[in-house]
């Protein structure tokens, strides 16, 4: 698990500006920002001969807050919206590999792992939508892969491998 939260506001671009300066220039805003992510491996092996049959699962979930608001001080009042957004995305991987060792030597490992990554954006006001002009954005998408995979790995001499 990881996550960042950070709440504050920006007094504006020049700070020997007055607040009353800001305010004309519409500077000061105030925000959040708010990313979690949570997730799990799970791993599995069964030992074949001198070869391995590995085969696991990576679930990760991420949540992302983020809004900022111009104000007007010292009291921050409320003017408008600058940015308010709400996003996820979700991760799940599947993989297979088995690492074959013809002798002590040699490993050759084929593999395959399927991805699936999805997202879903949720926007009250976005300032890049409508070419800029800002406005609400929502959306869902979702992209799915299958991923092979081919590793040979051979040891020259003990502790060193090419």
């Amino acid at each position: 698990t990881f996550a960042y939260r950070h709440l504050g506001w920006a007094g504006g671009t020049d700070p020997t500006q007055t607040m009353q300066q800001q305010n004309a220039a519409g500077n000061p805003q105030t925000g959040l920002t708010q990313y979690r992510s949570f997730g799990d491996v799970l791993r599995l092996t069964d030992q074949i001969g001198l070869s391995d049959l590995k085969m696991g699962i990576w679930v990760d979930h991420q949540q992302h807050l983020s809004w900022t608001n111009n104000v007007t001080l010292p009291y921050f009042t409320y003017q408008s919206v600058n940015q308010a957004e709400h996003s996820t995305d979700q991760t799940i991987q599947p993989y297979v590999s088995y690492a074959w060792r013809p002798n002590y030597n040699l490993t050759i490992t084929p593999g395959v792992k399927f991805n699936s990554f999805s997202r879903s954006y949720n926007a009250s006001f976005d300032p890049g939508a409508f070419g800029g002009n800002g406005g609400p954005m929502n959306y869902t998408q979702s992209w799915t892969a299958v991923l092979p995979s081919l590793r040979a790995h051979y040891y020259l001499v003990k502790h060193w491998a090419g």
